[in-house]
């Protein structure tokens, strides 16, 4: 960002201002004039709480600017889930989607980029977590799994990754249909993905949590071959 603080003549300062974030706090210096402002994110500048956004989000890092490739297997996917960002935009958030498909079919990286834009386009919070991974930190027993229960529970948009590979306890399937209850009763989206279709997901989780994700979800099935494979092969050859 550059600095746009005048002097008494009215010269613009015109330089860089390096970023600091201390939870929900930026700190902006500039590097020329040193002029040092604290601001929380809600009052920040649009460009400023989209950087904290992104911060935040926990979105992964080898998709966010990565092109993801159209094809005539997956065409139809992408344009529901063009569609459903758009609605997000005008207010309409419910249903959000539930990505099923094969392994290597790109579901990580496609709920990657549905991430960046409900940040950048809908201007909203999200967080990005594989399921197995937001359930090891609600069992962070010193302070960090409070914390991410009440964020995961709160935020705009949750996107969960690899729903259903969390297989495992009774605390983390209580866990999960807590999780979803309560997004359930504030109308709160989820957006997933998984590698079983609706049908099957209560042979993954208890029956009412998968009646619960089916009402606030619509399927969107990614077809085509095994991207992971297809690059192997291609780095082979």
């Amino acid at each position: 960002m550059i600095c746009r603080e005048a002097d008494q003549q009215g010269e613009v300062c015109g330089g860089v201002i390096a970023i600091e974030r201390n939870g929900d706090w930026l700190y902006t210096e500039c590097g020329k004039c040193g002029i040092v402002r604290c601001r929380h994110a809600q009052t920040a500048d649009p460009e400023l709480r989209q950087q904290l956004r992104f911060d935040q989000a926990g979105l992964p890092q080898r998709f966010v600017d990565a092109k993801f490739e159209q094809t005539a297997d997956n065409q139809s996917a992408l344009f529901m889930l063009k569609a459903w960002v758009s609605d997000v935009k005008n207010g309409s958030p419910l249903p959000a989607p539930a990505l099923c498909g094969n392994v290597g079919r790109g579901k990580s990286h496609l709920l990657t980029m549905i991430g960046v834009r409900l940040i950048r386009t809908c201007d909203l919070r999200v967080m990005f977590r594989s399921a197995r991974g937001l359930l090891r930190e609600f069992q962070d027993f010193d302070g960090g799994g409070e914390q991410a229960w009440k964020r995961a529970t709160t935020i705009d948009v949750l996107i969960l990754d690899d729903l259903g590979a969390e297989r495992g306890t009774e605390w983390r399937q209580d866990q999960l249909a807590d999780l979803v209850d309560v997004r359930y009763e504030a109308e709160l989206p989820i957006v997933l993905a998984t590698n079983f279709p609706p049908k099957a997901w209560a042979d993954v989780m208890d029956a009412r949590t998968a009646s619960r994700l089916r009402g606030m979800t619509f399927s969107v099935e990614l077809r085509g071959p095994d991207r992971r494979q297809l690059a192997i092969k291609e780095e082979v050859s």
